[in-house]
């Protein structure tokens, strides 16, 4: 189990040698991810994913669910009535609607539907990264999250981001 954490940083340069700092201080690079405006070049930071970027899992979650709720419904409403298709339906059907709704559901709802929209958590940031800042996504375990907040504040201190950008909440965890 990690924790999200959220970090605005000003630029590249910066989002370098808070990358190089986590990594000295063993943090995966596996677990940061940066995101910036659209079409800049991130160097070789590690970028968000499309997972990061999208209601992409979300969707599939809900859309999974509410698929095997609904065949669950249809399987029981052609199991018991067995006039409705002219013959009397096995109960096992009612499991294979489940699981065909749930597929169709995730389907539906994951790729096609989630994988659409903006991702909602990081939704606050968008104006800040047209203004050219980058955005650090770090899952980090429980028991370091303290001294993650302390490491990066130490490279790019919380004045100096609230002096950088006059806007809401500019480095911090959520």
């Amino acid at each position: 189990m990690s924790r999200r954490l959220y970090f605005v940083l000003p630029d590249i340069e910066t989002s370098r040698k808070v990358e190089r700092e986590l990594l000295l201080a063993h943090m995966e690079s596996k677990r940061m991810h940066f995101l910036g405006k659209r079409g800049v070049d991130m160097k070789d930071l590690p970028e968000a994913t499309a997972a990061h970027k999208t209601n992409l899992l979300r969707g599939l979650y809900i859309g999974f669910f509410a698929g095997i709720i609904t065949g669950l419904l249809a399987g029981f409403y052609l199991y018991f009535n067995p006039g409705l298709l002219g013959m009397q339906i096995p109960p096992f059907i009612i499991f294979i609607c489940a699981i065909v709704g749930a597929i169709l559901g995730a389907w539906i709802s994951g790729p096609l539907i989630g994988a659409s929209t903006p991702n909602s958590s990081i939704q606050s940031y968008t104006p800040l990264l047209h203004k050219g800042h980058v955005l650090l996504i770090l899952d980090v375990p429980p028991k370091r999250t303290e001294e993650i907040r302390k490491l990066i504040n130490s490279i790019y201190p919380q004045e100096d981001a609230r002096q950088a950008v006059s806007t809401g909440n500019i480095v911090g965890a959520t």
